[in-house]
């Protein structure tokens, strides 16, 4: 039954790590972090959420191919 919580919890701690970020390091700051994180992701793992939007609303072959690449 503890297992069924565990989701919400992530969600929560994830929500509230968000809130400290802006609290803390100021909006432009934040917006900056969330940059490097995305440019990160997309170089490490080929796969963040700018890309999962762009292929949602607008789906690119080229960046499919580029993200298949192992």
């Amino acid at each position: 039954m503890c297992v069924v919580w565990l989701p919400y919890l992530a969600i929560a701690g994830f929500w509230r790590e968000c809130w400290f970020s802006f609290a803390y390091l100021g909006w432009r700051r934040s917006i900056v972090l969330f940059v490097l994180v995305e440019v990160l992701l997309a170089v490490t793992v080929r796969d963040n959420l700018s890309l999962n939007v762009l292929m949602l609303l607008c789906p690119i072959d080229a960046v499919k191919q580029w993200q298949m690449v192992h």
